[in-house]
């Protein structure tokens, strides 16, 4: 999908956060077939979709969010949020635009649970959705065929779902047009990072505020496929926010990302692993009567992770 993952995870995740893991391989590549590691290689992380793309995949996601309300420096509210899901299905791409990006995506499940030990079950096997996704900041939509979701059900599918399209790609902000060798490492490009963040409905970042890089990390074989694993790291800090009450003061804001995907080297394919982490924190100082010191540190930490098997 060529939605750029910075717009879209935090999009999906309303202002959500994280921090990540490397995408590890669950096969070992035969020495005489492997890729030479130590040619330069072309690196590509956007990959067209095609209506009628069929796959199946395991998308697990959390989100784990606390709103903390303190005056003089007191507790004064404490709000917890722990969220889980993992879905296992098959989806079909029955639409996508211009730029090979899903627009509307059936997801038939075989099993929808809040992950864990002891799990329980979110939507029955063969229950199934359809998402629709536009460009951002327009709301797409999920909806069941059948029947309605319910609060409980939407919150958990939109840790894995995405119903936001960028005009941005993952190359404008992680990629590089110079081709790579294994080891090698690249800075972001902070500009387009901004520019894409700052869509974000209440939310403007700045690029001097912006620094990070992407490490083509190893080749290695996934599913029998050889992909490149590459690996992103990013923090944005002081960013600002809107529409908060009059007299509001943000104190720091902070928001750190990392990101890994296992990429195919026939770039026809999709990618076939991904892992995405944020985390987020931020502390303002909110109006308060008889010269009180309110703030209200928000922390959220989110990550999502995809299998994909053609």
């Amino acid at each position: 999908m060529r939605t750029t993952l910075l717009l879209t995870v935090l999009l999906s995740l309303g202002c959500g956060g994280a921090a990540a893991e490397p995408v590890n391989s669950n096969a070992a590549s035969d020495a005489s077939d492997a890729p030479d590691a130590t040619a330069a290689q072309s690196i590509v992380l956007h990959r067209d979709h095609h209506a009628g793309d069929r796959f199946v995949a395991t998308l697990r996601g959390e989100s784990q969010t606390r709103n903390l309300l303190t005056v003089n420096g007191q507790p004064n509210q404490d709000e917890r949020l722990h969220v889980t899901i993992e879905l296992v299905a098959e989806f079909l791409i029955q639409e996508v635009n211009a730029d090979g990006k899903p627009t509307s995506t059936q997801v038939t499940v075989r099993s929808c649970t809040t992950g864990g030990d002891a799990a329980q079950e979110v939507l029955p096997p063969g229950s199934v959705l359809l998402v629709t996704a536009v460009e951002a900041p327009g709301e797409g939509s999920v909806t069941l065929q059948g029947g309605e979701l319910n609060d409980d059900q939407r919150a958990r599918l939109e840790l894995v779902t995405s119903t936001h399209i960028s005009t941005r790609g993952d190359d404008d902000v992680f990629g590089t047009t110079e081709p790579q060798t294994v080891g090698a490492t690249w800075p972001v490009n902070a500009m387009v990072a901004a520019e894409d963040l700052s869509r974000i409905p209440t939310m403007s970042f700045n690029a001097e505020n912006i620094s990070g890089e992407t490490t083509f990390a190893e080749l290695a074989e996934i599913d029998g496929v050889p992909c490149q694993l590459v690996h992103s790291s990013m923090v944005a800090q002081d960013f600002t926010l809107s529409g908060l009450p009059e007299g509001s003061i943000t104190q720091s804001s902070s928001l750190e990302m990392r990101m890994g995907g296992a990429f195919p080297l026939d770039v026809s394919r999709q990618r076939l692993r991904s892992r995405t982490e944020m985390a987020m924190r931020m502390v303002v100082q909110l109006p308060a009567p008889n010269g009180a010191i309110a703030l209200m540190t928000i922390t959220t930490l989110r990550a999502k992770t995809a299998e994909i098997h053609p």
